[in-house]
């Protein structure tokens, strides 16, 4: 009984690290969801509906009626995913409802074309909520939730411009021939297809390889959690929504796509600059195309169509002349700013944005090194700034610098003090200690740099020996002294 009581609770525990895994997935889906239906601006319209009953018995005509008997008893398991989708009023229920009325007829049309069985029709609504624009997993995205992969293998054109994943009709037809594929590879075995589809084909034949018995039963015992949490909550939705004959079917978001038009595009065009052009929010230009992946339209890819909301699209058609206009204004800017740029480089002027030009006035004493100290910059680069050939520079020149913002103002209150500080004076020699060297001052040369030339000698030192301020002049004799 104690080994029975262990088990249970085991299973128990692994079936809530599912639900957790499982749950991350679904909150992102619901998420995504919520988004698309908030693109159409029809939120005001689904609070009118009341909460479905939560029902979860399954209906005799069921197209998932298999699963139904295979999980005949997860009521609790339903039951959590059931809380989830009831939340916030059943907002998660109406948002995925509301895409699936819209989109269902169009997949659900292809699937019947192609394939006998309808158990396909239910699989969108837990892969994506039925949501065309879905991306949240790795490199699957789409109503089907297509890896690139299979995706490629079955047709699609993935490329900088376009990813047909996102193409309803598309990834629809590809899904199907993904379904065929399954079904020559599991004959008669809906569970395996279904499970292949969500996960891949090595995967499902990995966990048969380990099994003496090959049956539905064991196979769904041999599964992962994550897998194992979709299969119920795909049985959940279809029971739920078979249970729930009150809702009332309104396509909200035929309504809004009325108002959407293509335009002709005679050109390549970047989005960045129609959407710059008409005034528009970039995210909505990108909800109403998922298709369009990359940052331009072009007429050689005309077969896809590009949408805009009515009134821009005819706006954009009848002043075609004037965005031209526009689009060339832009270009040359980009070149007068990459010609700009290249100059800026060439002269190792740093970024702009985060730079600030100054303009500095050569003082008596001043050398190019303590410039450079002062402002936090390079020799080099204030050479290269004021195209000089040396390291000469004269009193009253006006040198360049290129200091951080903010740095600038800090400069100027230094100077202030500098000018505004009591000027040192002429005083008595106060001769130092042992011999010493005459030194004459040349040209730009101050005493902090003269002094750096004498080990152990400071400015304060040579003023003190000389009886002199801190103002020297080429030409003027130094006695240094070296100490005993």
């Amino acid at each position: 009984m104690r080994y029975i009581l262990v088990l249970f609770f085991l299973i128990m525990a692994l079936s809530s690290i599912g639900q957790t895994e499982f749950e991350g997935k679904l909150n992102a889906i619901i998420s995504e969801s919520q988004e698309q239906v908030s693109m159409y601006g029809i939120d005001d319209q689904i609070e009118s509906y009341a909460c479905p009953p939560k029902l979860t018995k399954a209906g005799d005509d069921s197209l998932l009626s298999f699963l139904h008997d295979l999980f005949i008893e997860n009521d609790l398991e339903k039951t959590f995913f059931l809380d989830k989708m009831m939340q916030d009023h059943c907002q998660p229920y109406y948002n995925a409802k509301i895409l699936d009325e819209h989109y269902r007829p169009i997949y659900s049309k292809l699937i019947k074309e192609y394939v006998e069985s309808d158990l396909y029709e239910s699989i969108p609504i837990a892969l994506s909520s039925s949501n065309p624009s879905l991306q949240i997993e790795g490199d699957r995205v789409g109503l089907w939730q297509l890896s690139y992969v299979n995706a490629r293998r079955f047709g699609l054109q993935i490329d900088e411009l376009i990813d047909e994943r996102y193409d309803l009709t598309r990834s629809t037809y590809a899904a199907i021939q993904y379904f065929m594929f399954l079904e020559s590879t599991y004959p008669d075995r809906p569970l395996l297809v279904i499970s292949a589809f969500y996960t891949s084909v090595p995967y499902v034949n990995k966990k048969l390889s380990r099994l003496q018995d090959r049956s539905d039963e064991a196979f769904l015992k041999a599964i992962d959690a994550d897998l194992r949490s979709f299969l119920i909550y795909l049985v959940t939705w279809n029971e739920w929504s078979n249970n729930f004959k009150e809702y009332k079917k309104n396509d909200l978001i035929a309504k809004v796509q009325k108002k959407w038009k293509t335009i002709e595009v005679k050109d390549t065009i970047e989005i960045s600059v129609l959407v710059e052009f008409l005034g528009l929010k970039t995210s909505l230009i990108k909800q109403m195309n998922p298709l369009w992946i990359g940052d331009i339209i072009t007429d050689k890819t005309m077969e896809y169509p590009f949408y805009l909301p009515e009134e821009k699209a005819d706006f954009i058609m009848s002043h075609y002349d004037g965005f031209l206009n526009f689009k060339k204004e832009k270009e040359n800017k980009k070149k007068e700013e990459l010609i700009a740029l290249k100059k800026r480089l060439a002269n190792n002027v740093p970024d702009p944005s985060k730079y600030m030009a100054i303009t500095y006035k050569v003082r008596s004493g001043d050398v190019l090194g303590l410039i450079a100290q002062r402002n936090s910059v390079s020799v080099t680069n204030i050479k290269k700034w004021n195209k000089l050939s040396s390291d000469r520079i004269n009193i009253g020149q006006e040198l360049v610098l290129y200091v951080p913002k903010g740095k600038e103002k800090e400069l100027e209150q230094e100077e202030e003090k500098d000018d505004n500080k009591i000027e040192l004076v002429n005083t008595e020699p106060k001769p130092g200690k042992g011999s010493y060297t005459n030194y004459t001052v040349k040209d730009g040369e101050s005493l902090w740099l003269i002094a750096r030339k004498f080990p152990g000698v400071s400015s304060e030192n040579i003023m003190e020996w000389n009886g002199i301020s801190d103002k020297i002049k080429p030409g003027q004799v130094l006695k240094i002294y070296k100490g005993e």
